[in-house]
Parts: structure tokens; sequence; C-alpha cells
């Protein structure tokens, strides 16, 4: 029973010598995150609307900041979702008649449904919408803060 003993912890010794056949010079890769810049960070800030559903009351935009960086981090925002006929527009803001929805997160409590759902990537969620039956085209409006950047309320593209 001593020499199994004695075999058996000579063995172990053995593989852990050994290293079980790997060799020292691999290390494994790191993952390395995405490059991105927080909205805190950066001193420019650009917005592109990626898609608008305004019968569902949705939208995804997206943010660029500095080196056209995706934006993380973002909540400060305001958020017009305009609807409206074709047709006759005014001169001032080519727009005919229109309705609008609001959701103003400029403030620290907001309930509104801002969600980042991919590196700079934001879904707008206005909630249920009441549209007149003659609206068929959308517009979105956004502003958005941080402790560097401001981005004034536009139209959106």
């Amino acid at each position: 029973m001593n020499n199994t003993i004695k075999l058996c912890l000579t063995a172990a010794g053995l593989l852990a010598l050994s290293g079980c056949g790997g060799s020292d010079n691999e290390t494994p890769e790191v993952p390395q995150p995405d490059d991105s810049i927080s909205i805190n960070e950066t001193s420019t800030l650009t917005a592109q609307l990626m898609s608008i559903d305004g019968f569902q009351g949705t939208a995804t935009i997206n943010l660029l900041g500095d080196n056209e960086l995706p934006v993380t981090d973002a909540q400060s925002m305001k958020l017009i979702l305009m609807a409206y006929p074709d047709g006759a527009t005014s001169t001032k803001y080519k727009l005919g008649w229109h309705q609008y929805s609001l959701l103003d997160c400029l403030e620290a409590s907001c309930e509104a449904g801002v969600s980042e759902v991919d590196t700079g990537q934001y879904q707008i969620d206005f909630g249920s919408v009441d549209w007149r039956s003659e609206v068929n085209d959308f517009k979105l409006a956004l502003e958005v803060s941080g402790s560097q950047v401001h981005l004034p309320l536009a139209f959106v593209d």
C-alpha cells in the first residue's frame, strides 16, 4: 500500500511539472471592449435616425461623439415625435397641421422608454400614441445633454 501511495504521488508530481503538455508561451486573448465614449466624456455629439415607427411610437437613434465613437450612458434627452399628413405645409416649419408626443428626460426623473440597446444605439418608446386617421408621416426632434456637450433640439435625419 505504501508503494502505491508513493507511485501516485510521483505520477502527480511529474504531471504537475510537465504542465499537462501545454505551452507557457500562449497567453489567452483578453476580450477588448467596444470602442466607445461616455456622454460625459465627449466634447462633440451628432445624432442619426436609424428607424422610426410613428404608428407604434418607437424610434431608434445612434449617437456619435469624439472621433465618431459611439456614445454610451446618454440619459438626459428631450424627444418630440411629430405626426402629420401629406399635403400643404406652412412656410415656417414645412409642416401642415400636426400632432406630437413629447418625452422630456432632461431632468433626473424620467419615466420615458429610452434604453441603450447596443453601444451608442438607443431605442425610444413613446408609449401609446393616438394619432388622427389622416396622419401618415413622422419626424423626430431630439435634444441631448452631457457634462461637456449639448446637442440643441432639432429634427434628426
